[in-house]
């Protein structure tokens, strides 16, 4: 079962008309029939159901016949990702909103193997909103994830003013589990993941300088779009094994 995002705005009392990708999706994909429940989430993250009162060539109409106000609480994660291949990119985008990261900011490195098409760009972010906007509705997610423009490596660890900030670096001293640890009383949490080549000197010593952490992730070296995954995991797991 997945679930539509829907705006408090757009509701008529206890009613609400699903158009567009959303109609499509319902009606020729999970080829909903009247009396169906459906599965919504508001602005801001409230859970409802509805059951399908009427189904249009272009909308369908719901009744909300129950919600649950109670959200539970989540920190958020802002992931900052060198560009990788497009392939490996949607790969992460998807992933991690099934995660539950709050945010990804896609970053220019030193060793960033694609290059930025600025033309392209647009398409570009439209394309990773798409996916995770698709992911959250599968994941039953309480928001969609922020998709940011593509910005540089120097403005992202600038621009990260709060929280827990962790810069993922192969032969550092730290675990990961013991620098989360620190931080088990923050709600906000940055997380940097290099391209395949790693960071760069320069850049490590730019984000310790900022205050970033380094830490390890374990016996191996990860490739990047692995990493982009399962270090959110692992933040968010140690984060919940501490706080719950």
């Amino acid at each position: 079962m997945t679930q539509i995002f829907v705006k408090r705005d757009d509701f008529l009392g206890n009613r609400v008309f699903i158009k567009d990708r959303d109609f499509h999706h319902l009606v020729r994909v999970r080829r909903i029939k009247k009396n169906h429940s459906v599965f919504l989430r508001d602005e801001k993250g409230v859970f409802l159901t509805g059951k399908v009162i009427a189904i249009k060539p272009s909308w369908v109409e719901l009744e909300i016949v129950s919600e649950e106000r109670k959200v539970n609480f989540f920190p958020k994660l802002t992931l900052g990702l060198s560009l990788l291949k497009a392939r490996k990119i949607d790969l992460v985008v998807q992933k991690v909103t099934e995660l539950g990261i709050h945010k990804i900011v896609p970053l220019v490195t030193e060793r960033s193997v694609p290059e930025v098409d600025f033309n392209k760009k647009k398409i570009k972010l439209e394309r990773w909103r798409k996916i995770a906007a698709e992911a959250a509705k599968q994941s039953l997610r309480k928001d969609l994830v922020i998709i940011e423009e593509i910005i540089s490596f120097d403005y992202f660890i600038g621009s990260q003013k709060s929280g827990a900030k962790f810069i993922a670096q192969p032969g550092s001293k730290g675990l990961l589990q013991d620098q989360v640890k620190d931080f088990r009383e923050s709600e906000d949490f940055s997380l940097l993941i290099g391209p395949e080549g790693g960071f760069s000197a320069i850049e490590i010593n730019k984000a310790l300088a900022q205050g970033w952490l380094t830490f390890n992730f374990g016996f191996t070296n990860l490739k990047a779009e692995t990493a982009a995954i399962v270090l959110p995991a692992l933040i968010l797991q140690e984060w919940f094994r501490k706080n719950n």
